[in-house]
């Protein structure tokens, strides 16, 4: 798996939990779990194992779209890495 992608899984990941930790309305916060368990198997939100085997499913062409440059995306989860690349995190 690709480091870089994982990382920026990670970092994406915590900011998600600390913000659920943060809302004070428990019951919209229990409606995004709920959705979060029909929609991705898990009440915590898309994993990164989610996230691999969509792309994994995804056609070749669509693989090689381009972010930002004309480089094309490389590696799985190379445009979630692009999602936050001006975070200065990475």
């Amino acid at each position: 798996m690709d480091e870089r992608a994982l990382r920026a899984y990670t970092i994406r990941w915590e900011a998600r939990m600390e913000a659920r930790k943060m809302m004070k309305d428990t019951i919209a916060r229990d409606k995004l779990r709920l959705r979060d368990k029909a929609k991705y198997g898990d009440e915590d939100g898309l994993n990164f194992s989610w996230l691999f085997d969509r792309y994994e499913r995804m056609p070749p062409a669509m693989r090689m779209l381009t972010r930002k440059s004309s480089k094309p995306l490389h590696g799985p989860m190379s445009e979630y890495i692009g999602m936050i690349e001006n975070t200065g995190l990475l």
